[in-house]
């Protein structure tokens, strides 16, 4: 985890002197992470609009006009978020970036004897991959695995292990990465590619080694996403064969063959040497008229500021390699666009690196990032409206853009889009054969509180909605136009999981009870509400069965019975069957209440983690639970519940227990003659090939055969190469 300080030196401290309360809380409501005010003030954003569209900086005056666009952004949110400080207004508030430590270099670890284990001779005739949203369109994660070996991510290490056959699963070579990795590919030739967040500490107007909590003062955090592509043919000597760092913070990223779309925000730097808020005076916080004349001077001196600032200061680029052999790659201004709609300032950019050819092509947005969802051979990206302060009226939308991934080494901006509320991941939007785009959205509407009519911000009102866009030609850009759209579902509610499958969609919502929606879809131009399901709790990921059957995972909620409390102790993990054979009259057949109030699963949250063989029904879920007592005078006694549950799940038998991988010996003490701190093995993922079941932890990896759970065949520790 990244540590975090905040320390005056001596030579700041001359500088420093706390102002009054409400001035302080009036500033860093305004000024962190971007956030405003409202209410006669201007405003760096705009009405929500109808229609999106990106346009590109074309011609010889490109990077002229992008220039003047960045800094024309950058100088309208300085002036609402001044401007808000300065009238005393609400805004969002936040915390900024801190300071992160990073490694440099690589150690590797091999065998004992410096040799490597010997090779598997033989493969498994069914193993699982990565729970894929799109079939053929591979998604980052944390591990990876082609029956025979498996690569983990395990804190700051990348641990290279053969796993078939299963009785000699172990660790053959591990290699250090730099930075903070986050997710990797194994490419089936012989690579693995693993992104991280590696960066540098940036010292805003002089003050060098100071941490503030707040937007522009002190230190900064400038990160970049590095692409580390490692050597496993000898796999007791993983080696790094090709770096590359790209400017912004890792989302997310896809694989299509051997081309890699990397989805990637960043932010857009102001001056360092700007400040936000007015120097300080002993007696100007506590005269109104000096106060305000300060922040309107202060506004005039910082776009002053803005405006001298050259475009390379703005933006990043790219580098291939490190050390002496470093090579920039710059981004022409002709791959930057601007958006039509108000979202929050920054970059969104979408990079191809082919794996083949080593090639780099970026195409980047001048908009926020948000939700990310591709098909074989369309990205697109959601990025939310941006309020710069909540206000009664305002009702939340989203502006959806569309990319072309067909061609290996490049990606091209198609049109775009928007659908009211807010999307909530990649699993309510779904692309049809038909080329239409389905989007799942929670509508949200900021309305007068009747308990409270002097509330500023109000109350939200929410509801559902699935939304159906077409693709459309028009002058220039391309356009995804609404077509169709259903009645508002759920008044009140917010979508849990959506499911969207040819014909039929499937959505879940919640507040006290748990409706399934049937939706049909054949029409595109008239989607439909076909039949609803009401049940206790609510499901956060829906997987298909098969045709006719969902499995869904979530949280079993007891209904509440009015004048009496709800039992907060009842609720707990659930996995459910649903029939939806008929839309009309979906039906929950069998559930499973799984561990106690207590416990989770990271499948509730993240689909990678649910392991699913539809050909033996088998079903692997990760699982923790604390478990225990408080003893007499309030003493906890806790211990932590760690394995992998597997499952036998059809549509006729329903939820069967087969048992569960434990990996509660996993864990390691660490201490002294007054203290001790567990090291927990965690559960994060789990692999099942033929009648094997692997429990992948953050500690190591365990096997065991799927009739004799309690009985592990192997177990192999990660090395750790960096210390924490």
């Amino acid at each position: 985890m990244p540590s975090t300080s905040f320390r005056l030196t001596a030579r700041h401290r001359a500088w420093w002197r706390p102002p009054p309360v409400h001035a302080v809380l009036a500033a860093l409501v305004v000024t962190a992470c971007g956030g405003g005010g409202g209410g006669g003030t201007d405003t760096a954003t705009g009405p929500t609009q109808r229609a999106s569209a990106l346009s590109s900086f074309d011609g010889a005056q490109a990077c002229t006009e992008l220039e003047q666009y960045v800094e024309d952004q950058a100088v309208a949110t300085m002036r609402s978020q001044m401007q808000a400080a300065r009238d005393g207004l609400p805004g969002w508030g936040g915390w900024t970036p801190l300071i992160l430590r990073t490694l440099e270099g690589n150690v590797v670890f091999t065998a004992a004897d410096g040799s490597a284990p010997p090779v598997a001779s033989s493969t498994p005739t069914e193993y699982t991959t990565t729970n894929l949203r799109t079939a053929g369109v591979d998604e980052a994660d944390i591990v990876k695995n082609d029956g025979t070996r498996i690569v983990a991510l395990a804190g700051r290490t990348l641990q290279v292990l053969r796993s078939w056959p299963a009785e000699q699963l172990a660790v053959q070579g591990a290699i250090a990465i730099e930075g903070w990795p986050h997710e990797l590919f194994l490419d089936g030739h012989d690579r693995a590619v693993v992104f991280s967040a590696v960066g540098q500490a940036v010292s805003r107007f002089g003050f060098g080694d100071v941490v503030c909590i707040r937007e522009g003062c002190g230190t900064d955090w400038e990160s970049r996403t590095k692409i580390t592509e490692v050597d496993l043919s000898d796999p007791a000597h993983p080696r790094v064969a090709r770096e590359l760092f790209l400017p912004g913070h890792y989302i997310t990223a896809r694989l299509v063959d051997r081309s890699i779309r990397l989805v990637l925000s960043d932010s857009l730097r102001y001056p360092a040497e700007m400040p936000w808020f007015p120097a300080w005076d002993d007696k100007l916080w506590s005269d109104r008229e000096r106060l305000r004349a300060a922040w309107d001077q202060l506004i005039i001196d910082n776009e002053k500021l803005i405006r001298a600032q050259p475009l390379s200061n703005w933006l990043r680029d790219a580098t291939l390699g490190s050390g002496s052999s470093a090579r920039t790659w710059p981004q022409a201004c002709t791959e930057f666009s601007r958006v039509n709609a108000p979202t929050r300032m920054g970059t969104l950019t979408v990079a191809t690196w082919n794996l083949a050819q080593g090639a780099l092509s970026r195409r980047t947005v001048l908009a926020d990032t948000g939700t990310v969802y591709a098909s074989a051979t369309r990205l697109y990206v959601a990025t939310s409206h941006w309020w710069l302060w909540p206000a009664i009226g305002q009702s939340d939308q989203t502006y959806i853009h569309q990319f072309d991934i067909a061609r290996p080494d490049r990606t091209d901006y198609l049109a775009s889009g928007v659908v009211d509320g807010l999307v909530g991941n990649a699993l309510a939007m779904d692309e049809a054969a038909s080329g239409h785009l389905r989007v799942v959205s929670t509508l949200s509407r900021r309305v007068a509180d009747p308990r409270d009519p002097s509330n500023a911000w109000g109350q939200i009102e929410t509801a559902a909605r699935l939304t159906v866009l077409e693709p459309q030609a028009a002058s220039g850009a391309g356009v995804l136009a609404e077509v169709g759209r259903t009645a508002d579902l759920a008044p009140g509610e917010r979508v849990m999981s959506a499911r969207l499958m040819g014909n039929r969609g499937f959505v879940v919502t919640f507040r006290q009870v748990d409706p399934l929606f049937a939706i049909d879809l054949s029409d595109p131009r008239a989607p439909k509400v076909a039949g609803e399901l009401k049940i206790p709790g609510f499901s956060t990921y829906l997987h298909p069965l098969d045709e006719q059957h969902l499995l869904g995972i979530g949280t079993y909620v007891p209904e509440p019975v009015e004048g009496q409390p709800v039992d907060p102790a009842a609720r707990g993990l659930q996995l459910s069957v649903f029939d939806v054979s008929d839309l009309a009259r979906p039906r929950q057949t069998h559930t499973r209440r799984v561990g106690s109030t207590m416990g989770a699963s990271e499948a509730q949250w993240d689909p990678r983690a649910f392991t699913f063989v539809p050909s033996r029904g088998l079903l692997a879920l990760p699982y923790t639970a604390w478990e225990g007592s408080i003893g007499e005078g309030g003493a906890a006694d806790f211990k932590l519940r760690s394995e992998v549950q597997l499952y036998r799940v059809t549509p006729q038998a329903g939820i069967e227990p087969r048992g569960a991988l434990s990996l509660d010996d996993m864990g390691t003490a660490h201490g002294g003659p007054d203290w001790t701190w567990w090291q927990h093995a965690w559960p994060r993922r789990s692999i099942i090939a033929d009648d094997w079941l692997y429990a992948v932890s953050d500690l190591g990896v365990r096997v065991a055969p799927v009739d004799r759970l309690a009985q592990p065949a192997a177990t192999a520790t990660f090395i750790d190469l960096v210390a924490p």
